[in-house]
């Protein structure tokens, strides 16, 4: 019987044929171009069409094709119309790509430009809102482009806004920054620029120093209002005006007693240290108790997030009280989260809350809307969106909470707001005059995942992730069937789907869902 005997006497002619023919092969599967059907290319989609194949932009995308049938009835997207749906899936298989902090700096070079592309002479302004102008403190470190949204939402000639980003920024950030400031008599970059570390001192004296800077200005503004760059107002400046007034020199913050969980953040002194798996400085906790706080002040716990009058905030700056208690929180945890809580509630202050009333949760408050995940099923539905830090990323499906408790106007507002034709690609309703001067560019992948649900009245929107980059999370159809137990009627038979999939990682799956919902009532 013959034995078969290798063609190689020795193992090093065996490892040259190897390579060799894996080599050859993949060769053969590059010429045939089989990386393509096995892998095909994710197309882009560009969240400002108009800008990103523009020359006023640094990064061009010239080659791109404006395709006609992703054109999404926003309208369609809130009801979660299949057919809108299917699109909208459709959108999130591909690159979403979003103007770069260079992108903003090019825009803004040239302010006569600026304004026009992005319409600031069309914003209409009412007798009463001339005669109430409001003050804005921006804290900002990241993604240029959202910061100029939001600017662009909130803008007024009669306001004043104070901006301030973070020393750490990127350089590029910085100048889009002082670009915005430049284009505009009413914006500004604050005079001490701090370096801002998250739960420190530092995020605190960044307010306080716009503050200081609003109250120097000629403008005599009523009420100022704080944001961060992931902000995102719901109402326009005029309802904004007419919430103000009903306050009356009142202030709006949250602050309630203590929880035993937040004790610690106040009662024992805590030192900057670098964290090495973050990255970053944060504030530790040590051993060490720290000693009441000065004038027998209480503590209470809230927000960073305010809206104040003009006299309170006078008020702090000239008070050896406040000087005192701001001392003694330098080396507290976030003490932005106690500061503004319970100044409010010292005898005296303007605006003051009595330290014997009852707590103003953030449910009360009206500055912020936010969705904690450890609050949801008990306080208000479950999110159909995913979570950054315990915060809900709003899901479509959200918007019919809103408008199943009685806000039918509101809710048509907002998708005013949120859903412009011309950044977004979508047909939409009839703007109201009044309502022109917020209808800022929200694309269509914010709108498939960013509603607000909120069955209360606020004012901002809170979102950690609102830019659509890199990190960005949808609410892929599989995630809201997965949520809902949607029951499908296709045809004669009914099924039950409960994926366990992305619908963004399946071609197959994105291309049939969309065939399928054309054929579906929802049940």
């Amino acid at each position: 019987m013959k034995t078969f005997k290798c063609c190689f006497k020795y193992p090093a002619q065996q490892k040259v044929f190897v390579l060799f023919l894996t080599l050859w092969l993949f060769s053969l599967l590059k010429l045939l171009n089989v990386r393509r059907l096995l892998f095909p290319q994710r197309g882009i989609y560009l969240v400002e069409y108009s800008l990103s194949t523009s020359p006023f932009v640094r990064n061009r995308y010239t080659n791109v094709k404006n395709e006609i049938r992703y054109e999404v009835n926003c309208s369609g997207v809130y009801e979660q119309a299949p057919l809108e749906i299917g699109k909208s899936l459709e959108i999130r298989r591909r690159e979403i790509i979003d103007l770069d902090d260079e992108d903003v700096v090019a825009i803004t070079s040239d302010c006569d430009i600026y304004q026009t592309l992005r319409r600031y002479h069309q914003k209409p302004v009412s007798r009463e809102e001339r005669s109430f102008p409001i003050a804005y403190s921006l804290v900002v470190h990241k993604d240029a482009i959202m910061v100029e949204r939001l600017i662009h939402a909130i803008y007024n000639e009669h306001n004043i806004y104070c901006i301030h980003y973070d020393y750490k920024s990127p350089d590029t950030f910085k100048v889009a920054m002082n670009n915005l400031a430049k284009c505009f008599s009413n914006v500004f970059i604050a005079s001490k620029i701090e370096t801002v570390q998250y739960a420190h001192i530092s995020r605190l004296q960044a307010d306080l120093n716009c503050l200081s800077d609003l109250l120097k200005s000629s403008v005599q503004w009523k009420y100022v209002i704080n944001l961060c760059g992931q902000d995102f107002p719901l109402k326009s400046n005029f309802e904004l005006v007419s919430e103000l007034k009903k306050l009356n020199g009142a202030n709006m913050l949250e602050t309630v007693k203590p929880p035993n969980s937040k004790m610690e953040r106040f009662t024992y002194h805590h030192e900057l240290r670098q964290v090495p798996y973050e990255y970053v400085k944060l504030p530790i906790r040590t051993n060490i108790s720290k000693e009441a706080p000065p004038h027998n002040i209480e503590i209470f716990v809230g927000s960073a997030y305010f809206v104040l009058s003009r006299a309170f905030v006078k008020y702090i700056f000239n008070n050896s009280l406040v000087k005192d208690f701001f001392a003694w929180s330098k080396d507290t945890y976030s003490p932005d989260e106690h500061f503004w809580a319970t100044l409010i509630r010292v005898p005296g202050i303007p605006g003051e809350i009595s330290r014997s009333a009852q707590d103003v949760s953030d449910l009360q408050s009206k500055t912020r809307l936010v969705k904690w995940n450890y609050h949801e099923g008990l306080l208000y539905p479950r999110c159909t969106g995913s979570h950054l830090r315990s915060v809900c990323i709003y899901g479509a499906a959200e918007l019919r909470e809103r408008a199943e408790d009685g806000q039918r106007e509101e809710t048509e507002d907002l998708k005013q707001h949120l859903c412009r034709p011309r950044r977004a690609q979508c047909r939409t309703l009839t703007h109201k005059p009044r309502d022109r001067d917020l209808s800022q560019s929200q694309t269509l992948n914010h709108l498939a995942t960013q509603v607000p649900p909120s069955p209360w009245n606020l004012y901002f929107l809170s979102l950690p992730v609102l830019a659509p980059h890199k990190d960005f999370q949808f609410m892929t159809l599989a995630q809201y069937l997965k949520s809902k137990l949607i029951s499908l009627r296709v045809k004669e038979f009914s099924v039950w789907i409960i994926p366990k999939i992305w619908a963004h990682k399946l071609e197959l799956f994105s291309r049939i869902s969309v065939f399928i919902l054309l054929q579906t009532d929802f049940s």
